[in-house]
Protein backbone atom coordinates (compact mmCIF):
# COMPACT_ATOMS: atom_id res chain seq x y z
CA UNK A 1 0.00 0.00 0.00
CA UNK A 2 2.83 2.39 0.90
CA UNK A 3 4.58 1.61 -2.38
CA UNK A 4 1.49 2.47 -4.41
CA UNK A 5 0.89 5.63 -2.39
CA UNK A 6 4.53 6.70 -2.86
CA UNK A 7 4.20 6.23 -6.61
CA UNK A 8 0.99 8.25 -6.56
CA UNK A 9 2.70 11.11 -4.74
CA UNK A 10 5.68 11.05 -7.11
CA UNK A 11 3.36 11.01 -10.13
CA UNK A 12 1.21 13.82 -8.76
CA UNK A 13 4.29 15.90 -7.91
CA UNK A 14 5.61 15.33 -11.41
CA UNK A 15 2.31 16.39 -12.94
CA UNK A 16 2.24 19.54 -10.79
CA UNK A 17 5.65 20.45 -12.21
CA UNK A 18 4.42 19.62 -15.73
CA UNK A 19 1.30 21.69 -15.37
CA UNK A 20 3.16 24.57 -13.75
CA UNK A 21 5.60 24.70 -16.67
CA UNK A 22 2.76 24.38 -19.18
CA UNK A 23 0.83 27.12 -17.43
CA UNK A 24 3.73 29.57 -17.66
CA UNK A 25 4.48 28.67 -21.30
CA UNK A 26 0.81 28.86 -22.24
CA UNK A 27 0.32 32.17 -20.46
CA UNK A 28 3.28 33.69 -22.31
CA UNK A 29 2.19 32.28 -25.69
CA UNK A 30 -1.35 33.59 -25.18
CA UNK A 31 0.07 37.08 -24.68
CA UNK A 32 2.58 36.98 -27.56
CA UNK A 33 0.45 35.32 -30.25
CA UNK A 34 -2.80 36.62 -31.65
CA UNK A 35 -5.92 34.55 -30.97
CA UNK A 36 -5.84 33.40 -34.59
CA UNK A 37 -2.19 32.31 -34.23
CA UNK A 38 -3.11 30.54 -31.00
CA UNK A 39 -5.80 28.71 -32.95
CA UNK A 40 -3.27 27.54 -35.54
CA UNK A 41 -0.83 26.60 -32.75
CA UNK A 42 -3.56 24.46 -31.16
CA UNK A 43 -4.47 22.82 -34.46
CA UNK A 44 -0.86 21.94 -35.36
CA UNK A 45 0.16 20.68 -31.92
CA UNK A 46 -3.04 18.66 -31.64
CA UNK A 47 -2.34 17.13 -35.05
CA UNK A 48 1.22 16.25 -33.97
CA UNK A 49 -0.04 14.60 -30.78
CA UNK A 50 -2.69 12.74 -32.75
CA UNK A 51 -0.22 11.60 -35.41
CA UNK A 52 2.26 10.40 -32.80
CA UNK A 53 -0.48 8.58 -30.90
CA UNK A 54 -1.84 6.71 -33.91
CA UNK A 55 1.52 6.44 -35.66
CA UNK A 56 3.04 4.68 -32.66
CA UNK A 57 0.73 1.75 -33.52
CA UNK A 58 0.37 1.10 -29.79
CA UNK A 59 3.97 -0.03 -29.30
CA UNK A 60 4.23 2.13 -26.19
CA UNK A 61 1.55 0.05 -24.45
CA UNK A 62 2.94 -3.18 -25.93
CA UNK A 63 6.44 -2.42 -24.65
CA UNK A 64 5.04 -1.59 -21.22
CA UNK A 65 2.97 -4.78 -21.08
CA UNK A 66 5.69 -7.07 -22.49
CA UNK A 67 8.34 -5.68 -20.08
CA UNK A 68 5.97 -5.77 -17.11
CA UNK A 69 5.02 -9.39 -17.85
CA UNK A 70 8.71 -10.33 -18.34
CA UNK A 71 8.16 -11.28 -21.98
CA UNK A 72 10.95 -8.90 -23.00
CA UNK A 73 14.17 -7.99 -21.25
CA UNK A 74 14.99 -4.32 -20.89
CA UNK A 75 17.74 -4.70 -23.47
CA UNK A 76 15.30 -6.22 -25.97
CA UNK A 77 12.73 -3.52 -25.32
CA UNK A 78 15.23 -0.69 -25.81
CA UNK A 79 16.73 -2.22 -28.93
CA UNK A 80 13.30 -2.83 -30.42
CA UNK A 81 12.05 0.72 -29.86
CA UNK A 82 15.23 2.09 -31.46
CA UNK A 83 14.48 0.11 -34.63
CA UNK A 84 10.82 1.15 -34.64
CA UNK A 85 11.37 4.90 -34.20
CA UNK A 86 12.21 5.93 -37.77
CA UNK A 87 9.52 4.00 -39.71
CA UNK A 88 6.87 5.00 -37.19
CA UNK A 89 7.95 8.65 -37.51
CA UNK A 90 7.48 8.48 -41.29
CA UNK A 91 3.97 7.05 -40.84
CA UNK A 92 3.01 9.59 -38.18
CA UNK A 93 4.41 12.56 -40.12
CA UNK A 94 2.36 11.54 -43.14
CA UNK A 95 -0.78 11.40 -40.98
CA UNK A 96 -0.18 14.90 -39.58
CA UNK A 97 0.61 16.49 -42.95
CA UNK A 98 -2.54 14.91 -44.35
CA UNK A 99 -4.60 16.37 -41.49
CA UNK A 100 -3.14 19.87 -41.85
CA UNK A 101 -2.91 19.92 -45.66
CA UNK A 102 -0.44 22.81 -45.50
CA UNK A 103 -3.05 25.32 -44.30
CA UNK A 104 -0.89 27.15 -41.74
CA UNK A 105 -0.01 30.82 -42.37
CA UNK A 106 3.63 31.81 -42.15
CA UNK A 107 4.91 28.36 -43.17
CA UNK A 108 5.31 26.81 -46.60
CA UNK A 109 4.83 23.09 -47.20
CA UNK A 110 8.50 22.22 -46.73
CA UNK A 111 8.78 24.18 -43.47
CA UNK A 112 5.58 22.63 -42.14
CA UNK A 113 6.75 19.10 -42.96
CA UNK A 114 10.09 19.82 -41.27
CA UNK A 115 8.63 21.10 -38.01
CA UNK A 116 6.04 18.31 -37.96
CA UNK A 117 8.70 15.64 -38.58
CA UNK A 118 10.89 16.94 -35.74
CA UNK A 119 7.90 17.19 -33.40
CA UNK A 120 6.65 13.72 -34.28
CA UNK A 121 10.11 12.14 -33.95
CA UNK A 122 10.64 13.62 -30.49
CA UNK A 123 7.12 12.78 -29.33
CA UNK A 124 7.30 9.21 -30.65
CA UNK A 125 10.71 8.45 -29.15
CA UNK A 126 9.62 9.90 -25.82
CA UNK A 127 6.38 7.89 -25.96
CA UNK A 128 8.16 4.59 -26.66
CA UNK A 129 10.79 5.17 -23.97
CA UNK A 130 8.05 5.95 -21.46
CA UNK A 131 6.42 2.62 -22.32
CA UNK A 132 9.56 0.87 -21.08
CA UNK A 133 9.58 3.04 -17.95
CA UNK A 134 5.99 2.08 -17.15
CA UNK A 135 6.76 -1.58 -17.78
CA UNK A 136 9.62 -1.56 -15.30
CA UNK A 137 7.55 0.43 -12.78
CA UNK A 138 9.83 3.48 -12.88
CA UNK A 139 7.31 6.21 -12.11
CA UNK A 140 10.08 8.58 -11.05
CA UNK A 141 11.80 8.28 -14.44
CA UNK A 142 8.46 8.62 -16.22
CA UNK A 143 7.58 11.78 -14.29
CA UNK A 144 10.94 13.42 -14.98
CA UNK A 145 10.97 12.55 -18.68
CA UNK A 146 7.35 13.74 -19.00
CA UNK A 147 8.15 17.07 -17.34
CA UNK A 148 11.30 17.77 -19.38
CA UNK A 149 9.73 18.95 -22.69
CA UNK A 150 7.29 21.20 -20.85
CA UNK A 151 10.09 22.79 -18.83
CA UNK A 152 12.22 23.24 -21.97
CA UNK A 153 9.30 24.88 -23.80
CA UNK A 154 8.66 27.17 -20.83
CA UNK A 155 12.30 28.27 -20.71
CA UNK A 156 12.37 28.84 -24.48
CA UNK A 157 9.24 30.99 -24.72
CA UNK A 158 10.06 33.00 -21.59
CA UNK A 159 13.59 33.63 -22.88
CA UNK A 160 12.23 34.72 -26.26
CA UNK A 161 9.80 37.03 -24.51
CA UNK A 162 12.46 38.61 -22.30
CA UNK A 163 15.18 38.86 -24.96
CA UNK A 164 13.25 39.63 -28.14
CA UNK A 165 9.96 40.88 -26.75
CA UNK A 166 7.91 38.75 -29.12
CA UNK A 167 7.41 35.39 -30.80
CA UNK A 168 6.05 34.30 -34.18
CA UNK A 169 3.80 31.32 -34.81
CA UNK A 170 6.57 29.55 -36.71
CA UNK A 171 9.05 30.05 -33.86
CA UNK A 172 6.48 28.80 -31.34
CA UNK A 173 5.95 25.61 -33.34
CA UNK A 174 9.69 25.00 -33.58
CA UNK A 175 10.12 25.53 -29.83
CA UNK A 176 7.34 23.00 -29.25
CA UNK A 177 8.85 20.43 -31.61
CA UNK A 178 12.43 20.74 -30.37
CA UNK A 179 11.38 20.58 -26.69
CA UNK A 180 10.30 16.95 -27.14
CA UNK A 181 13.50 16.08 -28.98
CA UNK A 182 15.55 17.54 -26.10
CA UNK A 183 13.65 15.31 -23.66
CA UNK A 184 14.63 12.09 -25.48
CA UNK A 185 18.14 11.72 -23.93
CA UNK A 186 16.63 12.27 -20.47
CA UNK A 187 14.02 9.57 -21.04
CA UNK A 188 16.64 7.23 -22.57
CA UNK A 189 18.80 7.54 -19.48
CA UNK A 190 16.01 6.11 -17.32
CA UNK A 191 14.80 3.51 -19.82
CA UNK A 192 18.25 2.13 -20.67
CA UNK A 193 19.62 2.21 -17.12
CA UNK A 194 20.55 -1.33 -16.06
CA UNK A 195 19.04 -2.74 -19.23
CA UNK A 196 22.08 -4.54 -20.57
CA UNK A 197 23.08 -4.75 -24.20
CA UNK A 198 20.29 -3.68 -26.63
CA UNK A 199 18.85 -6.38 -28.87
CA UNK A 200 15.94 -6.39 -31.29
CA UNK A 201 13.11 -8.83 -30.50
CA UNK A 202 12.16 -9.41 -34.14
CA UNK A 203 9.85 -12.29 -33.28
CA UNK A 204 7.81 -10.10 -30.93
CA UNK A 205 7.11 -7.28 -33.39
CA UNK A 206 4.00 -8.86 -34.94
CA UNK A 207 2.31 -9.99 -31.69
CA UNK A 208 3.14 -6.63 -30.09
CA UNK A 209 1.54 -4.89 -33.07
CA UNK A 210 -1.61 -7.02 -32.77
CA UNK A 211 -1.82 -6.22 -29.07
CA UNK A 212 -0.95 -2.54 -29.36
CA UNK A 213 -2.70 -1.29 -32.48
CA UNK A 214 -6.10 -1.26 -30.80
CA UNK A 215 -4.52 0.89 -28.06
CA UNK A 216 -3.33 3.29 -30.74
CA UNK A 217 -6.84 3.50 -32.16
CA UNK A 218 -8.44 3.91 -28.73
CA UNK A 219 -6.04 6.56 -27.49
CA UNK A 220 -6.17 8.49 -30.76
CA UNK A 221 -9.97 8.52 -30.59
CA UNK A 222 -9.87 9.58 -26.94
CA UNK A 223 -7.66 12.48 -27.94
CA UNK A 224 -10.05 13.31 -30.76
CA UNK A 225 -13.06 13.41 -28.42
CA UNK A 226 -11.38 16.26 -26.59
CA UNK A 227 -10.04 18.08 -29.65
CA UNK A 228 -12.33 17.37 -32.63
CA UNK A 229 -14.39 20.42 -31.83
CA UNK A 230 -11.30 22.63 -32.28
CA UNK A 231 -11.09 21.54 -35.92
CA UNK A 232 -14.84 22.00 -36.40
CA UNK A 233 -14.72 25.51 -34.93
CA UNK A 234 -11.80 26.36 -37.19
CA UNK A 235 -13.73 25.09 -40.20
CA UNK A 236 -16.93 27.02 -39.55
CA UNK A 237 -15.76 30.06 -37.58
CA UNK A 238 -12.10 30.59 -38.48
CA UNK A 239 -8.78 30.52 -36.68
CA UNK A 240 -9.55 33.29 -34.20
CA UNK A 241 -12.59 31.44 -32.81
CA UNK A 242 -10.54 28.22 -32.80
CA UNK A 243 -7.95 30.06 -30.70
CA UNK A 244 -10.59 31.06 -28.15
CA UNK A 245 -11.92 27.51 -27.97
CA UNK A 246 -8.49 25.86 -27.83
CA UNK A 247 -7.49 28.19 -24.99
CA UNK A 248 -10.55 27.21 -22.96
CA UNK A 249 -9.91 23.52 -23.60
CA UNK A 250 -6.30 23.80 -22.43
CA UNK A 251 -7.30 25.62 -19.24
CA UNK A 252 -9.90 22.94 -18.48
CA UNK A 253 -7.32 20.21 -19.08
CA UNK A 254 -4.84 21.64 -16.60
CA UNK A 255 -6.69 20.22 -13.61
CA UNK A 256 -6.83 16.76 -15.20
CA UNK A 257 -3.06 16.22 -15.02
CA UNK A 258 -3.42 14.66 -11.56
CA UNK A 259 -5.96 12.14 -12.88
CA UNK A 260 -3.65 11.38 -15.81
CA UNK A 261 -0.76 10.81 -13.41
CA UNK A 262 -2.74 8.41 -11.24
CA UNK A 263 -3.95 6.58 -14.36
CA UNK A 264 -0.31 6.00 -15.39
CA UNK A 265 0.47 4.59 -11.94
CA UNK A 266 -2.54 2.27 -12.22
CA UNK A 267 -1.42 1.05 -15.67
CA UNK A 268 2.19 0.58 -14.54
CA UNK A 269 1.23 -1.37 -11.41
CA UNK A 270 -1.34 -3.48 -13.26
CA UNK A 271 1.00 -4.61 -16.07
CA UNK A 272 3.51 -5.69 -13.43
CA UNK A 273 0.95 -7.98 -11.74
CA UNK A 274 1.71 -11.39 -13.22
CA UNK A 275 -1.21 -13.80 -13.28
CA UNK A 276 -4.07 -11.35 -12.84
CA UNK A 277 -7.24 -11.82 -14.83
CA UNK A 278 -8.13 -9.41 -17.61
CA UNK A 279 -11.63 -9.40 -16.14
CA UNK A 280 -10.63 -8.11 -12.71
CA UNK A 281 -10.34 -4.61 -11.30
CA UNK A 282 -8.77 -4.37 -7.85
CA UNK A 283 -10.60 -2.75 -4.96
CA UNK A 284 -7.84 -0.14 -4.82
CA UNK A 285 -8.39 0.86 -8.45
CA UNK A 286 -12.16 1.01 -7.98
CA UNK A 287 -11.60 3.27 -4.99
CA UNK A 288 -9.35 5.51 -7.10
CA UNK A 289 -12.05 5.67 -9.79
CA UNK A 290 -14.83 6.89 -7.50
CA UNK A 291 -12.55 9.26 -5.56
CA UNK A 292 -11.40 10.83 -8.85
CA UNK A 293 -15.02 11.21 -9.94
CA UNK A 294 -16.06 13.23 -6.92
CA UNK A 295 -12.78 15.08 -6.38
CA UNK A 296 -12.83 16.44 -9.92
CA UNK A 297 -16.53 17.18 -9.76
CA UNK A 298 -15.64 19.48 -6.86
CA UNK A 299 -12.80 20.95 -8.93
CA UNK A 300 -15.30 21.54 -11.75
CA UNK A 301 -17.63 23.51 -9.48
CA UNK A 302 -14.76 25.69 -8.23
CA UNK A 303 -13.46 26.25 -11.78
CA UNK A 304 -16.89 27.25 -13.06
CA UNK A 305 -17.25 29.82 -10.27
CA UNK A 306 -13.73 31.21 -10.78
CA UNK A 307 -13.67 30.91 -14.58
CA UNK A 308 -13.33 34.64 -15.30
CA UNK A 309 -10.26 35.32 -13.09
CA UNK A 310 -8.70 31.99 -14.14
CA UNK A 311 -8.95 32.90 -17.82
CA UNK A 312 -7.61 36.39 -17.12
CA UNK A 313 -4.60 34.99 -15.23
CA UNK A 314 -3.90 32.16 -17.67
CA UNK A 315 -4.57 33.94 -20.95
CA UNK A 316 -4.73 37.66 -20.36
CA UNK A 317 -7.15 40.07 -21.97
CA UNK A 318 -8.63 39.26 -25.34
CA UNK A 319 -9.94 35.81 -24.36
CA UNK A 320 -13.25 36.85 -22.82
CA UNK A 321 -15.11 34.45 -25.12
CA UNK A 322 -13.24 31.55 -23.51
CA UNK A 323 -14.92 32.13 -20.12
CA UNK A 324 -18.41 30.70 -20.86
CA UNK A 325 -16.77 27.93 -22.90
CA UNK A 326 -14.66 26.93 -19.90
CA UNK A 327 -17.73 26.93 -17.65
CA UNK A 328 -19.38 24.41 -19.98
CA UNK A 329 -16.29 22.23 -20.47
CA UNK A 330 -15.74 21.62 -16.76
CA UNK A 331 -19.07 19.75 -16.56
CA UNK A 332 -17.17 16.69 -17.82
CA UNK A 333 -14.13 16.90 -15.49
CA UNK A 334 -15.37 14.32 -12.96
CA UNK A 335 -16.36 11.71 -15.57
CA UNK A 336 -13.12 12.23 -17.54
CA UNK A 337 -10.94 11.76 -14.45
CA UNK A 338 -12.78 8.60 -13.39
CA UNK A 339 -12.71 7.18 -16.93
CA UNK A 340 -8.94 7.64 -17.19
CA UNK A 341 -8.36 5.50 -14.09
CA UNK A 342 -11.00 2.92 -15.02
CA UNK A 343 -9.65 2.43 -18.55
CA UNK A 344 -6.05 2.07 -17.31
CA UNK A 345 -7.10 -0.49 -14.69
CA UNK A 346 -8.66 -2.78 -17.31
CA UNK A 347 -6.25 -2.11 -20.18
CA UNK A 348 -3.26 -2.82 -17.95
CA UNK A 349 -4.60 -6.36 -17.48
CA UNK A 350 -3.99 -7.07 -21.15
CA UNK A 351 -7.49 -6.19 -22.36
CA UNK A 352 -6.92 -3.51 -25.04
CA UNK A 353 -10.39 -3.93 -26.53
CA UNK A 354 -12.08 -2.74 -23.34
CA UNK A 355 -14.28 0.24 -24.08
CA UNK A 356 -13.53 0.35 -27.82
CA UNK A 357 -17.20 0.47 -28.90
CA UNK A 358 -17.85 3.19 -26.32
CA UNK A 359 -14.85 5.20 -27.53
CA UNK A 360 -16.02 4.97 -31.15
CA UNK A 361 -19.57 6.00 -30.24
CA UNK A 362 -18.36 8.88 -28.06
CA UNK A 363 -16.03 10.18 -30.77
CA UNK A 364 -18.63 9.99 -33.53
CA UNK A 365 -21.27 11.60 -31.31
CA UNK A 366 -18.92 14.45 -30.37
CA UNK A 367 -18.10 15.12 -34.02
CA UNK A 368 -21.71 14.95 -35.25
CA UNK A 369 -23.01 17.19 -32.47
CA UNK A 370 -20.22 19.71 -33.06
CA UNK A 371 -20.81 19.71 -36.82
CA UNK A 372 -24.54 20.35 -36.33
CA UNK A 373 -24.30 22.72 -33.36
CA UNK A 374 -21.38 25.03 -34.18
CA UNK A 375 -23.07 26.82 -37.15
CA UNK A 376 -26.04 27.71 -34.91
CA UNK A 377 -24.61 28.00 -31.38
CA UNK A 378 -20.97 28.85 -32.02
CA UNK A 379 -18.40 28.11 -29.32
CA UNK A 380 -21.07 27.02 -26.83
CA UNK A 381 -22.26 24.36 -29.28
CA UNK A 382 -18.71 23.08 -29.66
CA UNK A 383 -18.25 22.95 -25.89
CA UNK A 384 -21.46 20.98 -25.34
CA UNK A 385 -20.43 18.60 -28.15
CA UNK A 386 -17.17 17.88 -26.34
CA UNK A 387 -18.98 17.40 -23.02
CA UNK A 388 -21.55 15.09 -24.63
CA UNK A 389 -18.84 12.89 -26.11
CA UNK A 390 -17.05 12.59 -22.76
CA UNK A 391 -20.25 11.80 -20.84
CA UNK A 392 -21.20 9.11 -23.38
CA UNK A 393 -17.73 7.60 -22.96
CA UNK A 394 -17.98 7.53 -19.19
CA UNK A 395 -21.50 6.09 -19.03
CA UNK A 396 -20.63 3.45 -21.63
CA UNK A 397 -17.46 2.43 -19.77
CA UNK A 398 -19.32 2.10 -16.49
CA UNK A 399 -22.06 0.08 -18.22
CA UNK A 400 -19.43 -2.19 -19.82
CA UNK A 401 -17.80 -2.86 -16.45
CA UNK A 402 -21.19 -3.68 -14.94
CA UNK A 403 -22.43 -5.93 -17.75
CA UNK A 404 -19.18 -7.71 -18.64
CA UNK A 405 -17.24 -7.68 -15.38
CA UNK A 406 -20.13 -7.73 -12.91
CA UNK A 407 -18.99 -4.60 -11.06
CA UNK A 408 -21.83 -2.70 -9.37
CA UNK A 409 -22.23 0.90 -10.53
CA UNK A 410 -21.92 2.10 -6.95
CA UNK A 411 -18.41 0.66 -6.68
CA UNK A 412 -17.32 3.03 -9.46
CA UNK A 413 -19.15 6.25 -8.57
CA UNK A 414 -20.39 6.18 -4.95
CA UNK A 415 -17.99 7.21 -2.18
CA UNK A 416 -17.80 4.58 0.54
CA UNK A 417 -17.29 5.07 4.25
CA UNK A 418 -13.78 3.61 4.33
CA UNK A 419 -12.42 5.54 1.30
CA UNK A 420 -11.17 8.51 3.32
CA UNK A 421 -9.78 6.19 5.99
CA UNK A 422 -7.90 4.22 3.34
CA UNK A 423 -6.42 7.43 1.97
CA UNK A 424 -5.27 8.42 5.44
CA UNK A 425 -3.65 5.00 5.93
CA UNK A 426 -1.77 5.33 2.64
CA UNK A 427 -0.49 8.80 3.51
CA UNK A 428 0.50 7.64 6.99
CA UNK A 429 2.39 4.69 5.52
CA UNK A 430 4.27 6.98 3.13
CA UNK A 431 5.09 9.39 5.96
CA UNK A 432 6.36 6.47 8.06
CA UNK A 433 8.66 5.33 5.28
CA UNK A 434 9.99 8.87 4.87
CA UNK A 435 10.73 9.14 8.59
CA UNK A 436 12.55 5.80 8.51
CA UNK A 437 14.71 6.94 5.59
CA UNK A 438 15.55 10.21 7.37
CA UNK A 439 16.39 8.37 10.58
CA UNK A 440 18.61 5.82 8.79
CA UNK A 441 20.42 8.66 6.98
CA UNK A 442 21.06 10.49 10.23
CA UNK A 443 22.31 7.31 11.91
CA UNK A 444 24.71 6.69 9.03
Amino acid sequence: MAGRASKNLVAVAGRIVVRGAQFVAFAVLARLLTTAEMGYFGIVTTAVALGASFGSLGYRQSLGYWVGQKRLTLGQANGTLAVLALPLTVIATGIVVLILQGDVPGTDDAALIAVVAVGVLGTLLLTLLQGVQLGRGDINGYSISDATPRIVLMIAVVAAWLIFGGLTLNQSLWFYAVSFLVAVPVAAMYSWRGGGRPAVAWGSLAPMLRYGVIFAVNLSLLLLVGRLAVFVVGHFMGAEAAGQFYAAVRVSEMALEIATALAMVVFSDTVNEVGGSAKEISAENLRATRVMFWAFTAVAVATAILAKPLVLIALGRGYEEAVPVLQILVVALGPIAARKVLYSAVAGRGNPFFGTPAIVVGTVASFVIAWLAVPYFGLAGAAWALVAGQLILFVANVATCTLRLGIPVGDMVAIKRDDIAALRRQLAAVAGRRRQKIASTQDA
